[in-house]
């Protein structure tokens, strides 16, 4: 096993407890309109959208004022495009602040252009249920990527809280919309169906391709991904997580057979230690950060008045740290393993979670490895 493969895995633990992945909500459009004033001049680009929902059961939750937002644009047909705006939290060059609050929401606004193409933004839900949202994008205040995708085309427009709020989504297409499509705009009008995209990056595969992989549905695996000869796919296929993300053990790896096995030696128990302890250290911090968040929610909830955006935010931010908890925990698990495995000079089969041979009775699954004693692809250390 190669000593990187610890240290890939010891950045993904990090990169967890830094974020926090909100729910996703889905809207029901109202409208959308998508232009090219001229062919091939980004800053005449346009996109005015709206979704109204009514005795809608979503919620609001996070705070944009705080840590700001994205916002994703996604148009599917012949000549598919994408584009994500960053909508932060602050004040612009004038003092002003970017996002307000208002009456059962939020709305932002960049009256220059400091942040992009993003005009104005807002989203809110009234005491009767009416949720709706509603954006402005000109191509004059920043640049515009995506264009008018052709005839059939459809859209996405997606806002995703930072900070650990939910993700809402904004379908624009399927049966029963009226869509009205060309190489110069895209009209769509009273759309039924209410989806969040797919995955529209490739997942990331060293030394493989993951290129067939884009317009995977959310929570659906890619079967097609491949790998450069005479490497072999290993580990679980790529899931379109819910943030178009991937999850999976994806990678490609040298066949198991003799010679591809590399021998683990006791002087990388230093560097394993080194990592768990930074892992145990992590732990203490997520779980007194979940014990304060947890003290925070019962002084709201005993108040004579409650805020509910603060409850919300409160419990988010709760099941945030349940769930870093747990996801480090699993970690620092595989990692003592693997440490079990170094300390005792063993062999690793390059993570593969197969027999490393036919008949090799005695290779046995370890968090994911498979131990190449005794096999015939081992090799002596």
């Amino acid at each position: 096993m190669r000593f990187a493969r610890i240290l890939v895995i010891a950045c993904m633990m990090l990169s967890l407890s830094t974020t926090v992945l909100g729910a996703d909500q889905t809207i029901r459009g109202k409208s959308l309109k998508v232009v090219e004033g001229v062919a091939g001049q980004p800053s005449t680009r346009s996109l005015f959208a709206r979704a109204k929902e009514a005795a809608s059961a979503n919620s609001l939750v996070g705070d944009p004022l705080t840590h700001g937002a994205t916002l994703q644009v996604v148009l599917d047909g012949a000549a598919p495009s994408s584009q994500t705006f960053d909508l932060p939290a602050g004040l612009d060059a004038r003092g002003r602040p970017y996002w307000y609050p208002t009456t059962g929401g939020f709305k932002y606004r960049d009256r220059d252009g400091e942040n992009g193409a993003v005009s104005r933004f807002s989203m809110r839900q009234n005491a009767s249920g009416l949720f709706s949202m509603r954006a402005k994008l000109q191509g004059r205040k920043g640049p515009i990527e995506f264009t008018p995708p052709g005839l059939g085309g459809e859209g996405y427009v997606v806002l995703d809280l930072l900070g650990g709020g939910d993700r809402y989504c904004v379908y624009f297409g399927g049966e029963g919309a009226k869509i009205r499509g060309t190489d110069q705009s895209l009209r769509v009008t009273n759309p039924v169906a209410e989806q969040c995209p797919g995955c529209t990056t490739p997942p990331e595969v060293t030394d493989g391709d993951g290129s067939s992989c884009i317009g995977t549905p959310n929570g659906e695996p890619c079967t097609t991904w491949t790998c450069q000869a005479p490497l072999q796919k290993t580990g679980s296929d790529p899931v379109c997580e819910g943030n178009g993300g991937w999850a999976g053990s994806f990678r490609c790896a040298p066949s198991c057979a003799a010679g591809d096995c590399e021998a683990v030696f006791a002087e990388h128990s230093t560097e394993i230690r080194s990592t768990l302890a930074q892992g145990d250290s992590l732990l203490i911090d997520l779980t007194d950060n979940l014990l304060t968040t947890r003290q925070q929610l019962a002084e709201e909830l005993v108040l004579p008045d409650p805020d509910p955006v603060v409850v919300s935010r409160l419990e988010s931010e709760i099941l945030g740290f349940e769930t870093r908890i747990v996801d480090t925990e699993a970690f620092l698990a595989l990692l003592r393993a693997q440490e079990l495995l170094v300390s005792a000079d063993l062999m690793l089969c390059s993570g593969h979670t197969t027999a490393c041979t036919e008949g090799a009775a005695t290779a046995q699954s370890c968090g994911g490895l498979i131990t190449c004693a005794d096999c015939s692809c081992a090799i002596a250390p």
